[in-house]
């Protein structure tokens, strides 16, 4: 309403489209889905109300550096009587231990000293020391070298400090390789900016370059944290809009090359300042981060713990035959991670299968593949493309897997010759040829067309079951089952001659100790087919 009152463009139009944005990005952030997978609680610290307890990061021995303020007797008159000191503490749960002063022999006197940072070899304390001079925070990065137990003196960090400019919040990089900070000197992209200088064997930094415009803007950015394992840098930004003041933003990469900037929106963010920010190394940056804000009513930067359950991972993919390529259904599907199974499923009609995964992105993951009459195999899931839209659930498609009929034997072909006898077996009560039969019988019909002399004869057979009569009758049935086969393939029936024997003639016993004997029924249900020359 205040800009279209106005009858022309006046300097405080942009604050106001300024604050229009920001409103709008407030309001689309209170309404983000994902909200739910968030919880942010102030960490539990004694005086941090009243004096503010900011800047966490890790010291020795499982402890975290801390800054805070405390009343400095030995301050002027003329001077704010609060002082900021580092501090050590420990970090159990949500609930910081009693804060205890960080020795280190004076650098500048009278100057606050905080937001500090250990190499990674553990030998070298970066901390920044600022004061107010004309109404200006003039700030400056030192170093201590570690000396047994504690701290040598302090020399400032000369490369990273220029005379008339301010340097502060410097960050050492887990792998050791290098140190961010902020600093207002030439050649940056507008206010406070965030410099890299590399770390060299003995931990101290080179020359600095800017990290480039993809992190920095025209306002401020200031307090870099970088996570080694995930190449992330999260920083503290007032020019590139968001839910007011200062915001926290990741971007991805190294030293001045970077990608994928984005906001980490509500409710990392608030409408108030957010500065500071550190997470352990080898997980999510916002899996457990601790966070230092304003948004409190306390007198200064506090310290938020902020946890996000991970997204749900909805992992997909198609199983086909090996041979065919045509997909498989029911497929049993069983997810392993480094070999131990962790989930199961079976394949739909289209070959398809789905896990719905809660955690973290697994790795090591593979799947094994069972069916009927298919070779069981493991393979390696390889991702094909990674859907991260959805702010509640990742999905996942991977490279289709197969898997391999098993072949049946080479069946073993079958020779006959003149003057063979061979037999052909039937089920119970039945007269019908078996496959088995008819392979037997085709190569009987092959010597007859290689011999036009030969003739055979064929003997029908049951088992004892059954009345004499009727199974004189099946035997029959037999035998003329045998006889049709080859006469209507050709075969001339003068050839063939047949007769039936019914239970007559057993070959195996059909009682053993007064049992019933089935595999022994099973030889007797037969017919005998004998090859004799002319």
């Amino acid at each position: 309403q205040y800009i279209e009152t106005r009858s022309s463009a006046k300097k405080w139009d942009e604050a106001a489209k300024k604050e229009i944005q920001t409103l709008q990005y407030i309001h689309q952030q209170l309404s983000r889905p994902d909200s739910i997978l968030y919880q942010v609680k102030k960490v539990d610290a004694t005086g941090s109300f009243e004096r503010g307890m900011f800047a966490l990061t890790p010291y020795a021995g499982g402890q975290f550096l801390v800054s805070s303020t405390r009343a400095d007797s030995a301050v002027s008159a003329t001077e704010n009587p609060n002082k900021s000191s580092l501090y050590t503490a420990s970090l159990q749960g949500n609930q910081l231990g009693a804060l205890s002063p960080l020795n280190i022999p004076a650098g500048t006197p009278g100057w606050n000293t905080g937001a500090a940072s250990v190499s990674a070899d553990g030998q070298w304390l970066y901390f920044t020391q600022w004061k107010k001079e004309n109404g200006q925070t003039v700030s400056q990065i030192w170093m201590a070298r570690k000396n047994g137990v504690s701290w040598g003196n302090p020399e400032l960090a000369n490369s990273l400090n220029i005379t008339g400019s301010n340097s502060k919040q410097p960050f050492c990089s887990a792998d050791g390789k290098y140190l961010y900070f902020s600093s207002d000197r030439k050649n940056g992209k507008g206010g406070f900016d965030i410099w890299v200088a590399a770390l060299d064997a003995q931990g101290k930094p080179g020359t600095p370059i800017n990290a480039g415009a993809m992190v920095n803007t025209p306002g401020d950015e200031i307090a870099p944290y970088y996570q080694s394992s995930s190449t992330t840098l999260v920083y503290s930004s007032d020019g590139k809009g968001g839910m007011g003041g200062f915001d926290l933003f990741s971007v991805e990469g190294k030293e001045n090359e970077w990608v994928h900037p984005q906001n980490l929106g509500h409710p990392v963010n608030s409408s108030r300042d957010d500065i500071y920010f550190y997470a352990a190394e080898n997980q999510s940056i916002l899996a457990h981060a601790l966070v230092g804000s304003d948004r409190g009513t306390g007198c200064c930067l506090e310290t938020y713990q902020v946890t996000k359950k991970p997204k749900t991972q909805s992992m997909s993919g198609t199983i086909l035959d090996c041979k065919t390529g045509s997909p498989l259904a029911d497929v049993e599907v069983i997810m392993k991670q480094n070999g131990k199974a962790i989930a199961q499923t079976t394949t739909n009609e289209q070959g398809q299968y789905r896990f719905q995964m809660e955690g973290e992105r697994a790795k090591g993951l593979s799947i094994q593949l069972k069916k009927v009459e298919f070779s069981d195999t493991t393979q390696s899931l390889i991702t094909s493309t990674i859907d991260e839209t959805d702010l509640l659930a990742d999905r996942i498609a991977f490279e289709p897997g197969c898997i391999a009929a098993i072949e049946p034997p080479p069946v073993e072909k079958l020779v006959i010759r003149v003057e063979d006898v061979v037999t052909v077996y039937f089920d119970f009560d039945k007269h019908n040829l078996k496959s088995p039969a008819v392979a037997k019988l085709d190569s009987i019909y092959t010597v007859l067309l290689e011999n036009p002399g030969a003739t055979i004869q064929i003997s029908g057979y049951t088992d004892g079951l059954g009345t004499e009569d009727y199974n004189k009758v099946l035997s029959d049935k037999r035998a003329r089952a045998c006889a049709n086969y080859l006469i209507q393939k050709g075969i001339d029936p003068v050839r063939i001659s047949f007769v039936s024997f019914g239970a007559c003639c057993p070959v195996e016993m059909e009682l053993l100790n007064g049992r019933d004997n089935p595999d022994g029924r099973s030889k007797n249900r037969r017919a005998l087919i004998n090859v004799k020359k002319y």
